[in-house]
């Protein structure tokens, strides 16, 4: 893509990577911080030569929604700047362009990144409700953005304790130490809420496993990495991964 939000044709950093909708031929990208000003709305080559290039119709278009054409393409129009998802049909050359609320991640760091490090929180839904996982062994806070000497807009304890409270921006302190463990932690921005949950194993269970459905078989937390392990023996059959030994918080195939 080039446009205003990528200095036109300056190949070092107009490159944006589609991925294909499943069962559909749509392409989306992650989503792209866009400053107001016009946009081509164009996948193009590498080489940065004009074969392949889509645009609009009409040069100006502010229309969030539309048809691409190869003929004579013209630039699209952002009015408002903001985060946009696009979605492109290769089929139908149509495109269609929604502002996002909230920004795909936030971050995490503490003690457990000597507060030097992030640990991303992710928001799949684009919605304010993010979920992380990290080793927590001290206090931490959240904050919006990956850099470690960065702290415009972080998020801090209002009320609340290690496990849950409530967030203000640049509020009062940092959010208290839990007990020393590996941790879901959810963030809702719309109510500025957290939650931790402590991981206190992480197993395998399913047809496919030694005890079936009926129990799991235990991995192994490896502080060093964050990693979690098992060697097993596992058969034809299915299989899931689900923690504390119970299926508030699981993983399968999507």
């Amino acid at each position: 893509m080039v446009g205003a939000l990528t200095a036109w044709w300056d190949s070092a950093i107009r490159e944006q990577t589609f991925m294909k909708i499943p069962n559909f031929p749509s392409y989306s990208p992650q989503p792209l911080i866009i400053n107001a000003g016009k946009l081509f709305r164009r996948p193009i080559p590498r080489e940065n030569s004009g074969a392949g290039v889509l645009g609009t119709v009409t040069d100006g278009d502010t229309a969030t929604e539309g048809t691409l054409t190869t003929n004579n393409p013209q630039a699209g129009m952002i009015t408002q700047a903001g985060m946009y998802r696009m979605t492109l049909d290769m089929m139908e050359y149509t495109y269609t362009l929604e502002e996002l609320g909230f920004a795909p991640y936030i971050y995490e760091i503490g003690n457990n990144t000597s507060w030097s490090g992030t640990c991303p929180l992710a928001g799949i839904n684009f919605d304010g409700k993010y979920r992380g996982f990290a080793y927590l062994n001290g206090e931490f806070k959240y904050k919006p953005n990956p850099e470690k000497d960065n702290w415009t807009g972080d998020w801090e304890k209002v009320s609340g304790d290690a496990l849950a409270g409530t967030l203000d921006e640049n509020g009062a302190g940092n959010i208290d130490a839990p007990e020393a463990g590996f941790y879901m932690m959810e963030v809702d921005l719309t109510a500025m809420t957290y939650k931790h949950t402590l991981i206190s194993t992480l197993g395998v269970i399913g047809s496919a496993t030694p005890s079936g459905w009926d129990a799991d078989t235990d991995m192994t937390y490896n502080e060093e990495d964050g990693s979690w392990n098992l060697t097993t023996n596992l058969t034809d059959g299915e299989i899931k991964i689900r923690a504390n030994n119970d299926w508030d918080i699981n993983w399968g195939v999507r």
